[in-house]
């Protein structure tokens, strides 16, 4: 008698893993297309797509219920916004991955630790 093998991964967690991976590498791929082949520079891609993320938050936020569109238009506008920063302090700053490492780290356990006491 043969063993029949289970998926153990729900559809739903293997599809969010697989658009979540599409929409990082969107992010990367976004942020150089518009500061680099578009040449507006990272200051500027770095303006449009946080204005874009934070529209889409405040809308996203205001939302009474789940509108996936809306999360992954915040995601990626997140992930584009991030990677343009991101390279803004590696090749502009000049602090190259490990001090912008930090620097992004030193921001983020600063944010959540403003987060936890509020």
């Amino acid at each position: 008698m043969e063993a029949k093998i289970h998926n153990t991964v729900p559809k739903i967690i293997t599809l969010y893993w697989v658009i979540k991976i599409a929409a990082t590498t969107l992010g990367e791929t976004g942020a150089d297309l518009f500061s680099m082949t578009l040449n507006i520079g990272y200051d500027l891609t770095i303006l449009l797509f946080l204005s874009f993320f934070l529209l889409s938050l405040v809308i996203k936020i205001k939302r009474s219920r789940y509108t996936p569109l809306l999360y992954w238009l915040t995601f990626t506008t997140s992930a584009i916004a991030g990677t343009a920063m991101s390279d803004y302090i590696d090749r502009t700053l000049g602090l190259g991955y490990l001090y912008g490492s930090l620097l992004l780290t030193v921001l983020l356990i600063t944010i959540l630790a403003l987060w936890y006491v509020k």
